[in-house]
């Protein structure tokens, strides 16, 4: 790329903070949205004869779903927020990168929802959750990749250090849950627990 073309493909510090921001706002509205259904069969059950105890105990499979989404969301911004705390600015490739990692956030309220009410004994349910999460791993590793070949944007380029053994040990440990989970009823949504561990597990090899 000409350095006229490279100067062309940045952006000012405010257009990056806007970036972010979007990114941050964007991840909140999703994070938002897992507790709408509660709240609608909120209004429409509890009152008259029934109690909160009884709406708890008839929700218990959205209750779970909420729960675990929410801790899915949290933990992915997290790991959005601790990638983007070695970027200084941002490139064209990266915004669309962003996008695509947005695009899953904001979709994972749907296969929550789908499994709120059809409940995990469904294979193409655990199949649909799952694989919501995985395409939510794949494209924050395209955005980890995209830093990685651009040193342009990293606030520290000399120090930066690419992670292609964990990443591709995340991916492994994400696909072996979603096949798992989907073809094993016996372990279900339990291999999401492989999911919390792939984060662990890259950071061991990192540190190797």
């Amino acid at each position: 790329m000409s350095r006229m073309a490279a100067e062309t493909d940045r952006r000012t510090e405010r257009g990056f903070d806007r970036f972010v921001n979007f990114s941050d706002a964007v991840v909140a509205i999703a994070i938002s949205l897992l507790i709408l259904p509660l709240v609608d069969a909120a209004n429409d059950t509890i009152g008259g004869d029934t109690t909160a105890l009884d709406f708890v105990q008839e929700n218990g499979d959205r209750l779970l779903a909420f729960g675990l989404s929410f801790v899915v969301i949290a933990s992915y911004w997290v790991a959005h927020h601790a990638v983007f705390e070695d970027v200084r600015t941002y490139s064209t490739p990266l915004v669309w990168w962003n996008l695509a990692w947005l695009a899953t956030i904001v979709f994972l309220p749907l296969p929550t929802e789908v499994l709120a009410v059809r409940g995990a004994e469904e294979a193409f349910v655990r199949f649909f959750y799952i694989g919501s999460v995985f395409v939510t791993s794949l494209t924050l590793i395209g955005l980890e990749l995209t830093i990685d070949r651009d040193p342009d944007v990293r606030r520290d380029p000399a120090a930066h250090r690419p992670r292609p053994i964990s990443r591709l040990a995340s991916a492994f440990m994400l696909l072996t849950a979603l096949l798992l989970g989907t073809f094993v009823p016996a372990i279900g949504l339990w291999a999401m627990f492989l999911t919390i561990l792939s984060g662990p597990l890259a950071n061991r090899l990192d540190r190797r």
